[in-house]
């Protein structure tokens, strides 16, 4: 069952905080009258109410997400209308470094929603990103077995919550009062000519409740195998997909004695030739458009990766007596991606690579093809072929370990409560692909490539010394051929680019609640107060090439980097108000969120709301610290494509973005069966925090003609005049 209606218990928001909530307690409802009341939800407020629609709340229940038959937690929003732009899937580009999946409210992005376990804060993950969205993974929480209900508030709520809760809470509910033992098994298959690709998932519950004690524990196994293009799609359709002029056949350009470019490039000889073929239908890595040898980038690549995800839960409830409640939340996940990212890897960013005349490559060319000139040329190609190598695979990890504890109860007989609780979740994420070392790619190029060979003493192509043949005459050669490669070769020049990356959270809170203040026309008021501290760590290790700048594609030199934030009335019968203000330190960042809400009952089973408040978003861990690479800043000069390799660096002194939010609406319960729910929202941001454009900065550069902005790197010893 879904609704669209009341609300559910909510944590105080980030770090060093202090909060206070006013709002009224409608008069106690009559044995009859809680009869009608089939659930009462309390998200958004720390005051406990039976009906509370300032903010509309979408609640999706236990029942609804079994019916559902979802292979994961993330894919359940999917089908909701206030998300957009949700990654609920497990497959991830290059460049996003992580397949962590992610809850985005309105659009506004994952980092503007604020996801709670238990309405407990979850750490994000340690992946590196090149946006520096570093979020919560929501298929890290809880096995979906173990989920009672799903409360998404789609108002911004940072008075309540803090500053991540710009587009709203998602608060995942377990099922802690579980009695017995439940066990799901579920199995899919996608199935086409060429490809049958199971996917499993087995998940248990198991509880058990005593007269003081009761004890809930939970797992699931995901596992779903891989599927790549070249498995659903032919060979003419992956053609139209994305394609490059760098492959394997390649294109080349010839060269003067000096080393420089001598006119355009041309494809190889062999291009398109049905003796390299790799299917029935056609030439894949092969293909003529236009004047250059063209490569199917898309053959090869993975549509779902292949995956295997193991979580558990496990939950401790104990009465002490004098309704003092104690509870204690222990879980895991652990996760673990393959994903072919298909034959572009690895590549060779500029300066292309150079072989002379003498290259046994290009002496079988001429053999081949008298057309092909005796001279030097520059090569635009991949390492790999459909035809003779592996696809690239990439490779994600990740293991997160939470825990979380609380204690309630009544202060004495005040008619105030208090609560204490603190979390701690750890996540730790390695992500590898396959790269080439630049250095040992140009050696194996000039015939000094292996293990085995000492470049120094070496002599090219000779004992132990091997060339590395970027010409597609190697696919026709045999071992012992001066052109054949040698697979060794290619694994001595390759290596797995990684990163390692990590983020913990600690979070402590103290929330008293009043019962009742002073009596008004519509109930007694209420009054919460809250503080809580809590500390956010992130790091991002990489390997030594790329802290180098060493690799063939990424040779932007990148290091590692971290670093730490520690941050914390009803006038009728008919009216409610809801008043609510958050303080918040954070670094160099002091500001007050408040918020305003009114809930108009003109008639029963019609609500009017409407809340305005503001809201901040800090800049994320990576935003401030990291390092990245950010694609190319392409431009023409002379005639000539200029590529620049561009890297994006963390600023520790962004200013956070800052908002405005108005939400207005109407719920009309026209039936017990049947609501009618209205909702309008407006979020205003100032001061957005977004990665500045390579190309802008470059070409803004050269509008006088010389090359003089600090952030742009030239080679050694060449001119500042672009000419």
């Amino acid at each position: 069952m879904r609704t669209h209606s009341l609300h559910s218990h909510g944590a105080v928001s980030p770090a060093a905080c202090l909060l206070f909530l006013f709002g009224s307690i409608p008069a106690p409802l009559t044995a009859q009258e809680s009869d009608d009341l089939e659930e009462v939800v309390v998200t958004g407020s720390f005051i406990a109410r039976p009906a509370d629609r300032p903010q509309p709340v979408t609640v999706i229940d236990n029942s609804e997400l079994i019916n559902q038959n979802r292979g994961s937690l993330a894919e359940v929003f999917k089908d909701l209308p206030e998300v957009t732009g949700t990654v609920s899937t497990i497959n991830w580009s290059e460049g996003q470094d992580s397949p962590t999946n992610t809850v985005n409210l309105r659009g506004l992005g994952a980092r503007a929603t604020l996801v709670l376990l238990n309405s407990r804060r979850q750490t994000i993950d340690g992946s590196s990103n090149s946006q520096g969205l570093s979020a919560v993974d929501i298929n890290n929480l809880a096995p979906p077995i173990m989920i009672e209900r799903i409360e998404v508030l789609g108002d911004g709520a940072s008075a309540l919550y803090g500053s991540d809760a710009v587009a709203g809470v998602v608060n995942f509910i377990t099922r802690n009062d579980f009695e017995g033992a439940e066990l799901r098994v579920s199995t899919l298959w996608n199935e086409d000519a060429d490809s049958s690709t199971p996917e499993y998932n087995v998940a248990g519950l198991f509880g058990t409740q005593g007269d003081t004690t009761g004890i809930v524990a939970g797992f699931e196994y995901a596992s779903t195998e891989q599927v790549q293009s070249d498995h659903r799609y032919d060979t003419e359709r992956l053609k139209l997909s994305l394609i490059s002029a760098f492959g394997n056949p390649g294109n080349f350009q010839p060269a003067t004695p000096t080393g420089r470019p001598a006119g355009g490039p041309f494809p190889d000889p062999l291009c398109g030739d049905p003796s390299i073929a790799v299917s029935d239908d056609g030439v894949e890595h092969g293909f003529l458009v236009g004047p250059l040898c063209r490569m199917a980038l898309a053959y090869g690549r993975s549509l779902v990766p292949d995956s295997q995800r193991f979580n558990g839960l496990a939950v401790v409830t104990h009465d002490f007596g004098y309704e003092v409640i104690a509870q204690v939340e222990t879980g895991f996940a652990r996760t673990r991606y393959s994903n072919n990212f298909g034959y572009g890897l690895p590549i060779v960013a500029p300066p292309l690579p150079f072989v002379p005349r003498t290259y046994p490559g290009v002496i079988a060319a001429i053999a081949a093809d008298p057309n092909f000139a005796v001279r030097d040329y520059f090569v635009w190609f991949r390492e790999k072929s459909g035809a003779y190598e592996n696809p690239a695979p990439q490779t994600f990890e990740q293991d997160t370990y939470r825990l979380a504890a609380s204690l309630e109860g009544p202060l004495g007989d005040s008619g105030w409560d208090w609560t204490f609780s603190g979390t701690y979740s750890t996540n730790d994420s390695r992500f590898v692909d396959v790269e080439a070392i630049r250095a040992r790619l140009d050696l194996a190029l000039r015939g000094l490539g292996g293990r085995a060979c000492n470049p120094v003493t070496g002599t090219p192509g000779e004992g132990n010394c091997k060339y590395w043949n970027p010409f597609a005459n190697r696919m026709l050669a045999s071992p012992g051929d001066p052109h054949f490669n040698d697979p060794d070769v290619l694994d001595w020049f390759s290596a797995g680019r990684s990163i390692d990356g990590g983020a913990d959270l600690t979070t402590f809170d103290v929330v008293l609640t009043s019962g009742e203040l002073w009596e008004m026309a519509g109930g007694p008021s209420g009054l919460a107060e809250g503080v809580q501290w809590r500390s956010q760590d992130y790091f991002n290790d990489r390997d030594d090439i790329s802290e180098g700048g060493g690799w063939a594609f990424n040779t932007q030199a990148l290091g590692d980097f971290g670093g730490n934030r520690e941050t914390g009335m009803n006038p009728s019968d008919w009216a409610e108000d809801q008043l609510a203000a958050r303080y918040e330190h954070s670094g160099a960042h002091d500001s007050v969120e408040p918020k305003v809400g009114l809930l108009l009952t003109p008639s029963d089973g019609l609500f009017i709301r409407g809340t305005w408040g503001t809201s901040f978003r800090q800049a994320s861990e990576a935003q401030s610290f990291g390092q990245t690479a950010v694609g190319t800043a392409a431009l023409f000069i002379g005639g000539d494509q200029i590529n620049a390799r561009a890297q994006a660096t963390g600023n520790p002194n962004l200013a956070p973005e800052t908002s405005e939010n108005f939400t207005a609406g109407i719920t009309w319960d026209i039936t017990d069966r049947f609501t009618l729910d209205l909702n309008y929202y407006t979020v205003e941001f100032e001061d957005l925090i977004v990665p500045e454009s390579a190309s802008a900065v470059l070409n803004a550069d050269l509008e006088d003609g010389f090359i003089t902005d600090p952030r742009i790197v030239l080679p050694a010893g060449a001119p500042t005049e672009a000419c």
